[in-house]
């Protein structure tokens, strides 16, 4: 009895239903591999009926926000121009600027080479760059004008720059002033054929703090005379013109010290 038994649990066993399996989760709907950004509205004109200084407010804030954009777009311009900065570039070189440049110091060679391919240079009998003037963002000649440049020369010896300022203007001049209160001593001016103005400050460590302040548009640049001043203005080109020949200047100060 016990073996029948246990044959009829044992079938009941084997008999049992077996559960269906379990089907396989669905799976989730298909995201779209993008999702197209918002076209960026472009600034309303403020309404006509506000008041005079909010309009004139409004203004000041989209002139302010174009020129920042325009700077961004020269410094990217500046950047991958530095980037594209090879040998290929230095072919065009006059031989005797290659050499000098090759002979500098190593972190001196870049700020160099782009001051080089920014100005229109020779050589002097004295194994040294001149940089005679400096050119556009195409390599092409700047149009002639008031404004402020740097200009000199360097060899083996060091540099010697000065801060030029060409004046085109109706006012008798006789010195120069930075806002934030440098001022130049009497200008020794030279008469160019073009019926300009022009002379040369050195650049000592007073003058190049100025010429940075020019350069980030943070000071403006006055001719002064006994009876009456000028404005030159500093644009955005002539401001990334100064900062590559500051580069050059606060490399070199910065390998004195070093020393």
């Amino acid at each position: 009895m016990r073996a029948y038994g246990l044959i009829a649990i044992l079938a009941g066993c084997t008999g049992a239903t077996t559960p269906p399996p379990a089907r396989p989760a669905r799976s989730p709907a298909p995201t779209p591999w993008a999702v197209a950004e918002p076209v960026p509205r472009k600034p309303e004109p403020p309404p006509s009926d506000l008041p005079l200084d909010r309009n004139v407010a409004w203004i000041g804030d989209e002139l302010a926000r174009a020129k920042a954009q325009r700077a961004v777009v020269i410094e990217r311009q500046l950047n991958r121009r530095m980037r594209e900065l090879d040998m290929a570039d230095r072919d065009f070189w006059d031989a005797c600027v290659r050499e000098i440049v090759q002979q500098q110091p190593e972190p001196m060679r870049r700020p160099l080479a782009a001051l080089v391919n920014t100005y229109a240079t020779s050589c002097d009998g004295e194994g040294r760059v001149v940089l005679e003037h400096p050119l556009d963002l195409d390599g092409r000649e700047r149009r002639a004008g008031s404004g402020v440049a740097i200009v000199g020369r360097f060899g083996a010896d060091g540099l010697d720059l000065a801060l030029r300022v060409d004046y085109c203007g109706n006012e008798v001049i006789d010195h120069v002033a930075v806002t934030g209160g440098w001022a130049s001593q009497r200008l020794d001016l030279v008469r160019g054929h073009d019926g300009c103005v022009h002379s040369d400050i050195p650049l000592t460590r007073t003058v190049a703090r100025a010429a940075h302040a020019l350069a980030d548009g943070q000071a403006s640049l006055r001719v002064e005379g006994p009876r009456g001043y000028d404005v030159i203005a500093i644009d955005d080109d002539t401001q990334r013109l100064l900062r590559i020949a500051l580069d050059v200047r606060d490399t070199r100060d910065a390998l004195d010290t070093v020393r």
